[in-house]
This record gives C-alpha cells, sequence and structure tokens, in this order.
C-alpha cells in the first residue's frame, strides 16, 4: 500500500468513528491515536496488497473493535 499518510490517516479516523471505537475523546486525541494505529496497521498482516487500502484497513478495525 502506497498513499499519502494523511489520507491514510483520515481513513483510520473515519472508520474507528463509524465503528464507535472513540468515546468522549477531543479532534486531536482522535487525529494521535489514529496515528498510532496506522502505524501499526502498517507493520501488520492486514496491510496486504491484494487489497485497497480502505478493504486493508477496514479489516484492521475490524479486528480491533470484535
Amino acid at each position: 500500500m502506497k498513499e499519502e499518510q494523511g489520507y491514510t490517516t483520515y481513513l483510520v479516523l473515519h472508520l474507528m468513528e463509524c465503528t464507535g471505537f472513540f468515546n468522549d475523546e477531543t479532534c486531536d486525541e482522535r487525529w494521535s491515536n489514529a496515528s498510532a494505529h496506522l502505524k501499526i496497521f502498517m507493520q501488520s498482516k492486514y496491510n496486504n496488497t491484494s487489497k485497497s487500502t480502505y478493504e486493508c484497513i477496514d479489516d484492521y478495525i475490524k479486528s480491533h473493535n470484535a
């Protein structure tokens, strides 16, 4: 996966928000958490070049929200 980091951080943030991952965090806290998860995701088995960026990150978020 080769994407601009801003886009992928936003995508992680968005998918985390959609799945109810955050509680009462500020926007800055959410962005920091999404950035941290992006770093973890990039080294994980979910970062799979045979799927789209969206699918890979969605699978990663779902695995942490199960």
